[in-house]
């Protein structure tokens, strides 16, 4: 058994974010059709005219599914 949920994902095929949420932080999936497996990280919404930004200049044109990010785990006090 894993212990990491498979990710719920809205794939960029059906719909991008909307663009009230430019410059906001998402979970994405991205397609890396070179090796021939995908893996998850976080991308910034720049819209979309400039697609999806890491927030260090790099841009990516692979992201092939995005949620927005889960909130933080907080401890019961």
């Amino acid at each position: 058994p894993s212990v990491t949920p498979k990710a719920e994902g809205i794939p960029v095929s059906e719909r991008l974010p909307e663009a009230d949420l430019i410059g906001e932080e998402f979970l994405v999936t991205v397609g890396e059709k070179d090796v021939g497996r995908n893996f998850v990280t976080t991308f910034i919404w720049e819209g979309a005219d400039e697609g999806w930004n890491n927030g260090f200049g790099w841009s990516c044109e692979d992201v092939i599914a995005w949620m927005p990010l889960p909130e933080p785990y907080e401890e019961d006090e």
